[in-house]
């Protein structure tokens, strides 16, 4: 249970992070949704390994499709096959308004998120989605792009002479 000390809507420090009272994993949509949404990072599951840029954009969508199938209605879980058309019709709806925002999406990077928004949504909440895969899969992401920090674009700088 989550510590009244600790609200996943709450930016959270590093000391935050290593108190006894702290819970890194989400159990449900809702909690993940509030953690990310604050800013903090969220465990998840490496879905591209094509560098940092691509898992990000991947983790975007899969997000963004969990929040759009948690407020969805009209589940219709005893028909298998309409469900995954009605879960398709609303990624492909997110999609339209973020793809932009992740530098365009291939079939392989939706077809990545929504299977990893589907397990959040569908097979057991995120916490149970990571705990299905081994540990060299479970990665930590927020909403922040990773940049190149101000070190390396240093560097880079330097090595070319000085010229930016």
């Amino acid at each position: 249970m989550q510590s009244e000390t600790f609200d996943r809507t709450t930016k959270l420090t590093a000391l935050d992070m290593l108190s006894d009272d702290y819970e890194a994993y989400d159990d449900t949509v809702e909690q993940l949704l509030a953690r990310w949404d604050a800013g903090n990072s969220i465990w998840s599951i490496s879905m591209g390994s094509l560098g940092p840029s691509y898992e990000q954009a991947i983790q975007v969508m899969a997000v963004e499709f969990a929040r759009a199938l948690s407020k969805s209605t009209g589940h219709q879980i005893d028909d298998m096959k309409a469900e995954i058309t009605r879960v398709n019709r609303i990624c492909d709806e997110v999609l339209k308004g973020i793809d932009n925002e992740i530098g365009g999406a291939t079939g392989a990077m939706f077809g990545a998120a929504r299977t990893l928004a589907w397990n959040w949504c569908y097979n057991g909440g995120p916490k149970s989605t990571v705990e299905m895969f081994p540990e060299d899969r479970h990665i930590q992401v927020s909403k922040s792009w990773p940049q190149l920090s101000l070190a390396d674009e240093t560097y880079r700088v330097l090595q070319e002479g000085g010229k930016s």
